[in-house]
């Protein structure tokens, strides 16, 4: 798993002078980009990109926000499967961890200070 700064979204949209700005326009808004691991290494196949205007996660794009500036992995509600914690400067959320993956089924709003602090 690795954060992305906001210039990784910029194939989702026509190319302009600023290669930081998101597909809604919306400066510096970031997100987070899963990667799975195999015995081959990380590799694309069923990678998942976690933003704010994906479905599932709330809120909206907003300049500034820097989703995914602080990311954890961590198995918190003690299930078996690794929880995604990301922390962007409006708001940080908790992802669940599925045996497929991680989902937006059940994502919660959450305290940054949670994702910085105890997570660490």
């Amino acid at each position: 798993m690795r954060a992305l700064p906001p210039r990784a979204q910029q194939p989702q949209h026509p190319p302009d002078d600023d290669p930081h700005h998101s597909p809604d326009r919306a400066d510096e808004a970031g997100g987070v980009h899963v990667l799975y691991g195999a015995k081959s290494g990380l590799g694309a196949q069923g990678s998942q990109w976690f933003a704010r205007n994906s479905p599932g996660v709330p809120g909206a794009l907003a300049t500034g926000d820097y989703v995914g500036h602080t990311v954890r992995l961590r198995d918190t509600d003690r299930d078996g499967m690794a929880d995604l914690y990301v922390m962007g400067d409006n708001s940080s959320l908790r992802l669940p961890g599925t045996s497929k993956g991680v989902t937006t089924t059940g994502v919660q709003q959450v305290n940054g200070d949670v994702v910085t602090g105890m997570l660490q």
